[in-house]
């Protein structure tokens, strides 16, 4: 198998995986709803669930510093 066929595999892996983490999610959400949850909720828990994650910083993703529009002209 050549490497475009794994890249093209891969991806569809990937596609399906948010997929169904998107599914899962919007079922979550409605349980959490149902529960009195609120998304700001959620958002907090995980927020707090983060801090304690000192593994996450490895993991971010690292963004390039912003650099400020210049005017057009």
């Amino acid at each position: 198998m050549d490497l475009e066929s794994l890249a093209g595999i891969r991806h569809g892996l990937q596609d399906s995986r948010r997929d169904g983490l998107t599914e899962f999610f919007h079922e979550f959400m409605l349980v959490l709803l149902s529960e009195g949850y609120s998304f700001e909720d959620l958002l907090h828990a995980i927020a707090n669930w983060a801090s304690e994650q000192p593994r996450l910083d490895e993991l971010a993703i690292p963004h390039p510093p912003h650099s400020p529009r210049q005017p057009s002209g």
